[in-house]
């Protein structure tokens, strides 16, 4: 697991069984959908996002996430990663976003997986994860003092 920029990441041989379905997936590096209303009594926290790879050369590969959004978000994300599929292995990058805050109902979220050199890309996508919100005020609460520097700063 890797931890940076209040990013949390790991990246794994591809699952055949995953318990981990995307909201949101699109067979393309990237995709758009719109932030639907909550659950009830529940507070957007954060994304989800993964995609699927193969390595297509032996040299350094070199990719980023964006993240944008019609509200004004624009994270990009180019984490170090450790290990890499054999040739022709399919891997799997995970990982966490804790942007719920900076999101409201009706947002167009723009994903995308930006590949410079040295891997394909097979599928990606997004699952939202909410929190309930007398969770989400104690946590608010207990925290105010104590951050910062928060996801959206200079990365």
């Amino acid at each position: 697991m890797l931890y940076e920029f209040n990013i949390m990441s790991t990246s794994l041989p591809d699952m055949k069984y995953p318990n981990i379905k995307p909201t949101y997936v699109s067979e393309l590096s990237s995709f758009s959908f719109e932030v639907p209303p909550p659950p009830k009594n529940r507070s957007l926290k954060g994304l989800d996002v993964t995609f699927k790879y193969t390595i297509s050369s032996d040299d350094d590969w070199v990719w980023f996430c964006k993240i944008n959004t019609t509200n004004g978000v624009d994270l990009m994300y180019n984490p170090k990663v450790f290990g890499k599929p054999e040739s022709g292995e399919v891997g799997i990058w995970l990982s966490y976003w804790p942007i719920g805050n900076a999101l409201d109902t009706g947002d167009k979220v723009n994903v995308s997986i930006a590949v410079i050199s040295g891997l394909e890309v097979h599928e990606c996508g997004v699952s939202l994860v909410y929190t309930d919100d007398e969770e989400a005020e104690e946590t608010l609460e207990n925290n105010m003092g104590r951050w910062i520097e928060t996801l959206g700063g200079d990365l």
